[in-house]
């Protein structure tokens, strides 16, 4: 007989029948067994009928506890996020220590691809969320404050997310498709950078992506100390904000 649900009110709960099972079934059971079946099948294998089958509910079941997948998918990457650690080293430069920051987001991220499980945008997560806060106050150990310190932090963030999804897409992607883009991209540089263009195509993938993080990340905190030293914040904390921009004015 298939499974029933009994809920009420807010804090619902669904019995689990069938086969001589009975158990209850709430949103962290739910959000459990989602999160393990993203780890073991990938984001695309997670359905709600899917998802249900796992449990030995009906579908309708799970509508109890989740208004739609979507707030499902915000469920699992938090208890994501809470699974996984992320500290900060105890000694070193603000500057050592935020890269050690960043690679561990790399890493994280790299091998626990449910991290960026999240409706609308793969950089609003709440593991994203965590490891901005602890970039912020990093960064503001270099002298910046306000809206500077908040803007490094996020373009810091970006960068590092932007190049472990890069990574994991290319993991999947066939190698004569990766070479037809590094020739792609080789046509468009300049005749003197595609000579060095070229030798980093020669190198395997993952060597190529240690080395452009090592540099990329070293550069933005290379830049995040210079502007700190030039001013970047007011010396009372107040920030040197941007000038509002008008909206762009739209055609009918």
């Amino acid at each position: 007989m298939a499974a029933r649900a009994r809920v009420a009110g807010r804090g619902r709960t669904a019995k689990v029948g069938g086969r001589g099972r009975s158990r209850q079934l709430d949103r962290e059971r739910i959000a459990s067994a989602a999160l393990e079946l993203a780890r073991t099948d990938g984001e695309g294998a997670l359905s709600m009928r899917r998802l249900a089958a796992l449990l030995g509910v009906d579908p309708a079941a799970l509508y109890w506890h989740f208004r739609n997948k979507d707030d499902l998918m915000a469920e699992v990457a938090r208890a994501a996020a809470d699974a996984v650690p992320l500290e900060v080293p105890a000694s070193g430069s603000w500057q050592e220590r935020a890269f050690a920051v960043c690679s561990a987001v790399r890493d994280r991220l790299r091998r626990h691809p449910e991290l960026g499980m999240q409706a609308g945008s793969p950089w609003m997560t709440p593991f994203n969320a965590r490891a901005n806060g602890l970039l912020v106050a990093l960064l503001a150990e270099s002298g910046l404050s306000g809206a500077p310190l908040l803007f490094a932090a996020q373009g810091l963030l970006h960068q590092v997310t932007a190049i472990a999804h890069s990574e994991v897409l290319s993991a999947t992607r066939p190698a004569e498709g990766v070479r037809a883009f590094v020739g792609t991209v080789g046509e468009h540089l300049p005749e003197a950078s595609r000579d060095a263009w070229r030798g980093l195509g020669r190198h395997p993938i993952a060597d190529g992506f240690d080395a452009y993080f090592a540099f990329a990340i070293g550069v933005f905190l290379d830049g995040v100390g210079l502007r700190a030293a030039a001013g970047g914040s007011r010396e009372d904390g107040e920030s040197k904000d941007p000038p509002a921009l008008d909206p762009p004015a739209t055609g009918r």
